[in-house]
């Protein structure tokens, strides 16, 4: 039986006229046990991310609760005007795991995040 989507909240900031990293989401910022995703049943995290001007979002994954963080997912650079860019990542095996969003140094007038866990066949 498939289960509905979990759906990841972005609590962060539209990012601003920087090159900075913004987090959206992080089962340890979150809190959330080791393997938390695959007790849901839940292999892959999907994305979809409005935004006028051009970002980078990348996927890590973590065997020490975070200490160490291992890059696994790259777009490259995703230019404006694509305006929205959404995947599907497989995360199944990480026991934790992060996305975040790298900006190209231009304010985002328009930044709307929608994300999830779902199930990938």
């Amino acid at each position: 039986m498939t289960m509905p989507n979990t759906i990841l909240k972005y609590t962060g900031a539209t990012p601003g006229t920087d090159s900075n990293a913004y987090i959206l989401f992080s089962t340890v910022d979150a809190g959330c046990p080791k393997q938390w995703a695959a007790g849901w049943g839940k292999n892959a995290y999907h994305y979809d991310i409005k935004h006028s001007q051009s970002l980078t979002v990348r996927g890590y994954h973590s065997k020490d609760r975070g200490v160490t963080w291992i890059q696994f997912y790259s777009t490259g650079v995703l230019t404006a005007p694509t305006l929205t860019s959404n995947d599907v990542v497989l995360i199944e095996g990480f026991e934790d795991f992060k996305f975040d969003v790298l900006n190209a140094g231009s304010a985002q007038g328009t930044f709307a995040v929608n994300q999830d866990l779902c199930e990938f066949p």
